[in-house]
């Protein structure tokens, strides 16, 4: 892995979506990451599944999609269960995209 960061909300990057009830939310990616290939991640532990999971799931792949066609670089959404993350004990970007599918 070429860059690995946990961004802090100072920082203000966050994704908006729309939860089950309609409202206007937004999601905040736990870390972003560049593989040596020049890749780019979002990257989300999750160690709850609740109602919204998947309005943010969806949101994170539309923002990928989206920075990939404006930036000319690829970004892929990787969601980790937590517990699957304990498990595997991944060290680096390459064991976790092996171990964590990127999300279609």
């Amino acid at each position: 892995m070429r860059a690995f960061a946990k961004l802090p909300q100072r920082f203000g990057f966050a994704i908006e979506y729309t939860d089950s009830a309609t409202n206007l939310r937004y999601y905040e990616p736990d870390f972003v990451a560049v593989g040596y290939d020049g890749a780019h991640y979002l990257i989300e532990t999750k160690g709850r599944e609740d109602v919204d999971v998947a309005h943010k799931d969806r949101a994170a792949l539309i923002w990928c999609e989206s920075a990939t066609l404006l930036t000319d670089t690829p970004w892929s959404y990787l969601k980790v269960p937590q517990i699957e993350w304990n498990m595997l004990e991944p060290v680096t970007l390459d064991d976790v995209r092996i171990a964590f599918t990127p999300v279609p």
